[in-house]
């Protein structure tokens, strides 16, 4: 039987990613507790592990770089050499040149480069007798077996990842993303595709009669239904990961940018046990990566500083996470010096984007939540450099533009002198939603039922298309819908409004009128098809229940032009 190299390939590349993040996070824990034997066997074995897998795949030269590290590791292990903190960032660097030179193997380019030899050549000059031996036995000790990740607060057995390449990577040698699923779980699903199987043949069977009564088809279908719930339930179970590997790519980001700033960071994880859709953790990362650098950058004081104002020297950020209801919320907090407003706000005015409204406070003035806001806005930075540790000064756009593209929502909230917190709302699942069927004009549109906080009848003197009404004694602004779209016809006499969350307004929402409510439906989003494709204020498409094709509206993008007080451009979809 012919071996499928590619197969084989792909299975090493996933494992050898999974090797390298933890080889990385051993590191960072050996660096906080340098005596941890256990920590560095793991380290030491990773490494043997990559080397023997890339040599029996044909990649000598990544082999070799790995087969040094060992050489090194071995030297720490036996008491030749001590792994100081220099040490530690030169292996930590060796990790990323590992992840390029996969990258570059994996995609038939695997050639040497001056750059990864003078690292491993500074890795070398470090094997120097600097601490006492100890005895044989025990510097040639393995483990008898692997020993499990262990984390700063918790201990998290990972039970799947999608892999990622490093920042030398090369896009054609992007693993296939895997996921690692209990036996339990896929013994679950064959369960229930037997019980399908047998009520496909009732359904046969009852269709085959000559009589039918209808109490029999009733019973049928809600079995159906039942297994079919079940079945989806557990197909989505399959591809939900812990969250707590995502976060823990955050610790080298802390570690090296805190360094190069002179500052102290304490990184505490929360809520790593909680699971998500590998997708949705795949896609946090980048976002919760930037969130990171801009607290260590910009957040948190520098010692000295921090000591002025009676605080700890070491600043602490915590990233938690947590389920709520059919939501994730993941936070980023730091007990730093808070967003600076007035320069935020003296950066927003010149930059044009608060138009006649001059002062803070007042009728027409902005509150302090306002203003934080304004962080969110594209392009919006207070940014005075650029350099490689902190970006080119892109602003919190990037998270929230990413975020909305998942469905979901940023909110901030800052305390000068206390700190801030960048909380993002996100759905558990990306395939899957919740919709609220829509009427306008003679189409349907889904409205994500996540983001409606209640439906209200609009006033009869509402006034123009778009303007404000009350909502209970607060100002809401809303549009038609129907204007948004570009949707010709005048809007039947009543209409509802959708109190749409997070739209960014005054009062925190935006009201979406629409012609009729048709009811609610957990839909299945697919790509738009090519002539909407990116199209702005779409975010998909859907087959209803009724056979019906509708699109699914992108209200973040849609509405944001509302919230600012701005008509902004129309969309048509017709």
């Amino acid at each position: 039987m012919p071996i499928d190299f590619d197969a084989l390939l792909q299975t090493f590349l996933a494992e050898a990613r999974d090797n390298l993040e933890a080889m990385e996070a051993d590191l960072l824990a050996l660096e906080r507790e340098p005596d941890d034997r256990d920590r560095l066997h793991d380290v030491f074995r990773l490494a043997h592990t990559l080397k023997g897998d890339a040599a029996s795949l044909g990649f000598p030269r990544l082999s070799g770089y790995a087969h040094r590290i060992e050489d090194y590791l071995e030297a720490v292990r036996s008491g030749e050499s001590r792994l100081t903190p220099e040490a530690t960032t030169v292996l930590l660097e060796s990790v990323d040149v590992l992840r390029g030179m996969l990258a570059r193997a994996a995609a038939g380019a695997e050639e040497e480069r001056a750059a990864d030899e003078a690292g491993i050549a500074r890795l070398m000059e470090m094997r120097s007798p600097a601490a006492p031996k100890p005895k044989p036995a025990e510097a040639r000790q393995d483990p008898v077996s692997a020993i499990a990740p262990r984390t700063v607060q918790t201990e998290v057995q990972v039970t799947g990842r999608w892999p990622v390449l490093g920042a030398d990577a090369v896009p054609e040698a992007t693993p296939r993303p895997t996921l690692r699923v209990a036996i339990e779980r896929l013994d679950a699903l064959v369960d229930r595709v037997g019980e399908l199987g047998i009520a496909r043949g009732r359904i046969a069977n009852l269709l085959g009669r000559a009589e039918v009564a209808k109490a029999e088809v009733l019973e049928l279908h809600r079995e159906h239904d039942r297994l079919h719930a079940e079945l989806q339930d557990l197909v989505l179970s399959l591809r939900m990961v812990p969250i707590g590997p995502v976060f823990r790519t955050l610790e080298r980001t802390v570690r090296d940018l805190s360094s190069r700033r002179g500052k102290l960071v304490r990184l505490i994880f929360e809520g790593e046990e909680v699971e998500v859709d590998a997708g949705l953790a795949e896609r946090l990362r980048a976002p919760l990566s930037h969130m990171a650098r801009n607290a260590v950058d910009h957040g948190v004081e520098e010692p000295d500083e921090r000591r002025a104002s009676g605080k700890e020297p070491a600043g602490t950020l915590r990233l938690s996470a947590h389920r709520d209801g059919d939501s994730l919320v993941v936070e980023l907090a730091d007990d730093g010096r808070g967003f600076d407003r007035e320069k935020i706000l003296a950066k927003a005015r010149s930059s044009g984007l608060l138009p006649g409204r001059p002062d803070v406070g007042g009728e027409d003035g902005i509150d302090g939540e306002e203003i934080d806001r304004l962080a969110l806005l594209p392009g919006f930075s207070t940014a005075e450099s650029v350099d490689e540790a902190s970006g080119r000064g892109v602003g919190l756009d990037v998270v929230r533009r990413t975020i909305e593209s998942l469905r979901g929502r940023v909110e901030i909230s800052s305390r000068a002198g206390e700190g801030t917190a960048i909380r993002l709302r996100l759905p558990l699942a990306l395939g899957l939603l919740d919709g609220l069927a829509v009427a306008v004009g003679t189409e349907t549109y889904v409205v994500p039922l996540e983001s409606v906080d209640e439906v209200i009848d609009r006033p009869a003197d509402g006034g123009a298309a778009s303007g404000v009404i009350s909502l209970r004694g607060t100002a809401l602004s809303h549009v038609r819908l129907r204007d948004l779209l570009g949707v010709a016809g005048e809007p039947p006499e009543r209409e509802q409004v959708l109190v749409v969350s997070g739209g960014g307004g005054r009062s925190g929402g935006v009201g979406l009128c629409v012609d009729a409510l048709l009811g609610r439906e957990q839909i299945v989003i697919r790509p738009l098809p090519p002539p909407f494709e990116g199209l702005k204020g779409l975010a998909g498409s859907t087959i209803l229940g009724s056979g019906e094709v509708a699109f699914v509206l992108d209200l973040a993008s849609l509405l944001r032009p509302v919230a600012r007080g701005s008509s902004g451009p129309r969309v048509s979809v017709r």
